[in-house]
């Protein structure tokens, strides 16, 4: 018997679904993440590394920047991963019912997320290619140090800190605190409200000090190494203490989690279990369409949160870059925008392959009715690129910046509803057709809108 049962179950499921793919599917699934991150690599360039060729107190210091804005995105990613894994999961579901291992199964689920989620810092050390070919190798090096050290920390710091929440949201010392900030929160989701920010808060701190580090190696100074290692210090910190922490705490999630639900479940309207993000847009559309966009709404909200989240924080990352006092601001912007709204786009492409064969059948298939209002959902997800820039571009840089703004954003959010409904069409390969064209586009924009 395998020494690690959760880990050999996955890798069996895994390996299963791999085999059943042809060879045709493994070819593109394998060679259009790398075109793509190819293509990528200019509108970083123009948004990101505009002090290369500045000299070399430039490199350091943009490199530090860069660093800490990288990095601060992945572990914010990663933080709400390691929350959907271990206290929201599917997993749970079935193996709280069991007698088995929870140190095991917190090391697997943490496993299973560095298997799937560790091209991220992988991508972004792609992205940041120019920095080894227009500045130095060693910036380079040290920047994907960087990303990589983010990881560690967003997975083991994310785990220790969430479950140590559930300890805190039920003892009673630490009930008057969370009083003080919770709200009309209960107590216990109060506790997991603030879990991910103090993940942040530390992980960040150890990213800080690894971005300095970076700047300070691309100076040539090998002090920087030691602030290099401080997020894994932290992760090495975090995962001996984390068995503790599981053993006491994987189990009680489940009650404390079935205290929140249980709550809303007695307070909430009977309809609010139904209602979903953007679902009052749908009496804007023609009767014919309704009904196809409320299940794509539905099915978009309740299976993939995290991609429509993903995308307000892209826009908010947008509207920061609009808010740098350089003229280039409001094009920074614009071209972040439509990298955001483009890969929201592939949002409606994942509903295809999500949808269940019984709803296909049960549901007449709408024909262009049904593919008009998975168009009009996905263009108003793709708002989230926007909104957030309007505030920030016109305030900054005034009223006169916007409507080039506007102009190229709602250009990508229109052709990404067009070809996200058109590739949803192929399924699985309509995934990879419409992440190369959007990768194509995204650079081709940027090169427009920056000039």
């Amino acid at each position: 018997m395998s020494a690690h049962p959760y880990l050999h179950a996955y890798r069996t499921r895994r390996g299963h679904r791999l085999a059943a793919r042809r060879p045709l599917d493994w070819g593109v699934a394998l060679l259009t993440p790398l075109v793509g991150a190819a293509l990528l690599v200019l509108p970083v360039r123009s948004v990101f590394l505009g002090f290369l060729g500045l000299g070399d107190a430039a490199l350091a210091e943009g490199v530090e920047a860069v660093a800490i804005r990288f990095g601060f995105a992945i572990i914010g990613i990663f933080s709400i991963d390691v929350y959907g894994a271990l206290v929201r999961g599917g997993d749970r579901a079935v193996l709280e019912h069991l007698p088995v291992d929870p140190v095991g199964v917190v090391r697997y689920e943490l496993a299973r997320l560095a298997l799937e989620r560790g091209w991220i810092p992988a991508l972004g050390a792609v992205l940041l290619v120019p920095l080894a070919l227009e500045g130095s190798p060693v910036a380079w090096a040290a920047t994907a140090g960087v990303l990589a050290g983010a990881a560690a920390a967003g997975w083991t710091v994310s785990a220790l800190i969430l479950l140590g929440a559930v300890r805190v949201a039920e003892s009673p010392a630490w009930g008057p605190w969370l009083d003080l900030f919770r709200g009309h929160n209960l107590r216990a989701q109060a506790a997991f409200i603030y879990a991910p920010g103090l993940s942040l808060v530390v992980g960040g701190a150890g990213v800080w000090a690894a971005a300095w580090g970076a700047g300070a190696l691309a100076q040539g100074q090998a002090l920087g190494l030691v602030g290099l290692a401080v997020p894994w210090a932290l992760a090495a910190l975090a995962w001996a203490a984390l068995p503790a922490v599981a053993a006491s705490t994987w189990y009680e999630a489940s009650a404390v989690v079935a205290e929140i639900d249980g709550r809303f479940e007695a307070l909430a309207d009977p309809e609010e279990g139904r209602r979903v993000y953007l679902d009052w847009a749908v009496r804007l559309l023609p009767a014919g369409w309704r009904v196809y966009a409320l299940r794509d709404l539905r099915a978009g909200w309740r299976g993939r949160r995290g991609w429509i989240t993903g995308a307000w924080v892209g826009g908010v990352g947008a509207a920061l870059v609009g808010w740098a006092g350089s003229p280039a601001a409001p094009a920074r912007a614009a071209a972040v925008g439509c990298a955001v709204a483009l890969g929201t786009g592939l949002l409606p492409v994942l509903l295809s392959r999500d949808e269940p064969a019984f709803l296909r059948a049960w549901l007449p298939s709408g024909g262009l009715r049904a593919w008009g209002a998975r168009a009009a959902v996905a263009l108003a997800w793709g708002q989230a690129a926007l909104l957030p820039s309007l505030l920030t571009v016109g305030v900054r840089h005034g009223l006169g910046a916007l409507p080039a703004l506007v102009l190229w954003v709602e250009a990508a959010a229109v052709g990404a509803a067009i070809l996200s409904t058109l590739s949803g069409r192929l399924m699985e390969r309509g995934i990879w057709i419409y992440a190369t064209a959007a990768a194509v586009a995204s650079a081709a924009l940027a090169a427009r809108v920056m000039g």
